[in-house]
C-alpha cells in the first residue's frame, strides 16, 4: 500500500489549474492510444456554433482523474476509502472512461449506436482497448487492469461508493464535462460550485454517498445547470444540424462499395497507428476517396459552415411521458417506411431528409435507483432528493423537455414543410 500519492508531473489546465500525475498515471498518459485524444474534439460539431468548443477529450479525461481524485481524497479522509491505492485505481479509471471515443464524439455514436446496438457504446470500446493493447501491460506493473475495468463498468464490488462515482446524476465525468464545456462554449449555465459540492459530499447510516443538506442549493444548481446546458449546447438546433451531416456522411462513407469507413466490427480490432488516427481527422481523409455526390455536397456545405435549415420542430414540456401529438408522430419517422413515405409525399430524395429526436431532456437521470441522489437533514435521516419537499428538484424532476425537428436544406424547406403537413395533417 502506497503512503500517498506521488506526482511526477504537473499539467497546467484552464479549468482546474495544476494537475498532479502519477507515474502510473503517466506512462498511461504518454501511450499513443491516449495521446489520440488530443485529436476528437469533446463537443463533436459544437465549435461550427461555438467557436471557442475546440478542447478535446483528452483534457476532459484529466479534469474528470482530477475531480475524481479530489472526492476520493475526501472519503479516505473520513474512513469511506480503505488507502491510496483506493485513490489511484478511482483516478485511473476516470482517467481511462472516454478512451473508445469515436471521431466527433457524440454525433458519430449516435449512428453507429442505431446500427449496431450496445456494442456500439464507447464505454465498451474503452474497455476493449484497454484488455487487448499495451494499456494493460502498463497498468498492470502497479494494479490489476481487472478492477480498473471494474470500475468503469461500474461492476465494482469491494466498495460501493465507487459506482456512483462513475456513473449517477453526481459523477465525476458529468461534473468536469459542464465546468469545462461552459468554459470553452462561453455560456455561463454550466459553472458550478465544486468546491461546496465536494467540501458537503458525505455518507449516510447505509453506506450511501449523499451530500448535507447545507450543500443542497451548490447540488440544486449543478442539476439545472445541466439541464440548461443541454437546451443551449448539446441539443442547439444549428450544432444538431451538422452532427446530423457529419453522421449522413459517414453512413454513405459506410454504405459504398467497399465501404471507405470502419464498421463496428473493424474498429473493436483497432490497434496501433490505424488506432491512433481513428479521430476527427480520419473522416475528412475517407471523405477524399468518395465518389458520392451527396457526400461531396454535404462536405461543401460543412467547409461553407452552410447548416441545415429546420423544417418542423416539435417541443414538448413532458409530465409523466404525455407530450403533444405533432412530438408523437414525428417520432414515426424513426422508421424507414415513413421516412420513404414522407419522401414521396414532399418529392424530395431520403438523403435530404434529416430527423433529430435527442433523448428526453430531464434534471435527474436516476431519481430512484440505487445511484439516486439523497440528502442529509440535520437529525442525520437520509433521503432522496426527489422526496425532499423543500428542494426545487423535488417538484420539477417529473418534467421532461422534449423536441423533434425534421431538417433540410434551404432549397427544399418549403417542399418538406408542406411534404409533412400533407403525410401527418399538421
Amino acid at each position: 500500500m502506497q503512503p500517498s500519492l506521488k506526482y511526477s508531473k504537473w499539467i497546467y489546465d484552464c479549468v482546474h489549474g495544476y494537475i498532479g500525475v502519477t507515474e502510473v498515471e503517466r506512462s498511461v498518459i504518454d501511450t499513443r492510444i491516449f495521446q489520440r485524444l488530443h485529436y476528437v474534439r469533446q463537443l463533436g460539431a459544437a465549435y461550427f456554433v461555438y467557436p471557442g468548443a475546440v478542447h478535446t477529450r483528452f483534457s476532459h479525461s484529466l479534469g474528470s482523474m482530477f475531480v475524481m481524485g479530489k472526492i476520493a481524497e475526501k472519503f479516505m479522509s473520513s474512513g469511506y476509502i480503505s488507502d491510496w491505492d483506493e485513490v489511484q485505481k478511482l483516478r485511473l479509471a476516470a482517467l481511462l472512461h472516454d478512451l473508445g471515443h469515436y471521431p466527433f464524439s457524440h454525433a458519430l455514436e449516435a449512428l453507429m449506436r442505431r446500427k449496431s446496438g450496445e456494442k456500439a457504446k464507447h464505454e465498451r470500446i474503452s474497455s476493449s482497448i484497454i484488455q487487448r493493447t499495451e494499456l494493460r501491460d502498463k497498468i498492470s506493473k502497479n494494479y490489476d487492469p481487472n478492477e480498473i475495468l471494474a470500475i468503469m463498468t461500474r461492476t465494482y464490488t469491494k466498495n460501493p461508493l465507487f459506482s456512483p462515482l462513475m456513473d449517477s446524476d453526481l459523477d465525476v465525468d458529468k461534473i468536469d464535462y459542464l465546468l469545462r464545456d461552459a468554459h470553452h462554449t462561453g455560456v455561463s449555465y454550466g459553472f458550478i460550485d465544486l468546491e461546496r459540492i465536494i467540501r458537503t459530499l458525505d455518507i449516510d447510516e447505509e453506506k450511501r454517498m449523499a451530500i448535507l443538506e447545507k450543500g443542497r442549493q451548490a447540488l440544486e444548481n449543478m442539476l439545472i445547470a445541466r439541464y440548461h446546458m443541454y437546451q443551449t449546447v448539446y441539443y442547439h438546433k444549428t450544432v444538431a444540424a451538422f452532427e446530423l451531416k457529419i453522421q449522413k456522411i459517414y453512413e454513405k462513407l459506410l454504405g459504398e462499395n467497399p465501404p471507405l469507413v470502419y464498421d463496428i466490427d473493424s474498429i473493436y480490432k483497432l490497434e496501433g497507428d490505424s488506432l491512433f488516427s481513428f479521430n476527427d481527422n480520419y473522416l475528412w481523409g475517407a471523405v477524399a476517396k468518395s465518389t458520392s455526390e451527396t457526400v461531396k455536397e454535404l462536405v461543401s456545405y460543412l467547409s461553407a459552415r452552410t447548416p441545415l435549415q429546420v423544417a418542423y420542430e416539435a417541443p414538448a414540456l413532458s409530465l409523466s411521458g404525455q407530450a403533444t401529438e405533432q412530438y408523437h408522430k414525428m417520432q414515426l419517422l424513426e422508421l424507414p417506411k415513413h421516412i420513404e413515405g414522407l419522401s414521396k409525399e414532399s418529392g424530395i430524395e431520403e438523403d435530404w431528409i434529416f430527423y433529430a429526436r435527442p433523448p428526453a431532456l430531464e434534471l435527474l437521470a436516476n431519481p430512484k435507483d440505487e445511484t439516486a441522489i439523497r440528502v442529509i437533514m440535520d437529525n442525520n435521516e437520509s433521503i432522496p432528493l426527489v422526496e425532499y419537499d423543500k428542494s426545487i428538484i423535488y417538484h420539477l424532476y417529473k418534467y421532461h423537455f422534449l423536441n423533434a425537428r425534421v431538417y433540410t436544406k434551404k432549397d427544399f424547406l418549403t417542399k418538406l414543410y408542406d411534404g409533412l403537413k400533407r403525410y401527418f395533417g399538421f
